[in-house]
């Protein structure tokens, strides 16, 4: 069951601080559950922010696991985390 809290500030205005979606949340995925088990390259291009060729030349060279389902290709989640683990970590330059 969902609940609003409601708060009366000092000033006498009343704040309502709606805990529907926090609590929807935490009951529907948790941080270590991914809320998608696969993506398509349009999809994950838009999500890391870097062009879908870029993500068809990753999975043509082997660095990043993909399946096909008929003409749909899917990257699963676990195989996009290990493929951004699996970057170099940008050093800081010296000034």
């Amino acid at each position: 069951m969902d609940r609003v809290v409601v708060q009366q500030s000092s000033n006498g205005a009343d704040y309502r601080l709606l805990f529907v979606c926090m609590e929807r949340a935490m009951r529907e995925s948790t941080p270590l559950q991914p809320q998608r088990l696969g993506y398509g390259p349009d999809e994950l291009a838009r999500m890391l922010g870097v062009c879908r060729d870029n993500v068809f030349k990753e999975i043509a060279a082997g660095r990043l696991k993909a399946r096909k389902f008929g003409r749909r290709t899917i990257i699963e989640h676990t195989a996009a985390m290990e493929w951004l683990s699996s970057l170099p970590i940008r050093e800081a330059s010296a000034a």
